[in-house]
């Protein structure tokens, strides 16, 4: 992981609790069917550039580049 995935994800996970305590519900923030649609639309995209065999080395069998 380089830095700057290190830097995204710790600034989205600040930006998200800020939001929360700033005012906002949690259930707001953890919709099932938002989380869903992201996830799969996410793995459809993945999936529709690379062919399986490649998505399922490097994230199931976790090999080396």
């Amino acid at each position: 992981m380089d830095l700057a995935s290190l830097i995204g994800i710790i600034s989205d996970i600040g930006l998200i609790v800020s939001a929360i305590i700033l005012g906002g519900d949690v259930p707001h923030f953890l919709n099932v069917p938002e989380i869903m649609i992201a996830m799969g639309g996410t793995m459809a995209a993945t999936l529709s550039t690379f062919q399986f065999k490649d998505v399922f080395r490097k994230t199931l069998m976790y090999a080396p580049s």
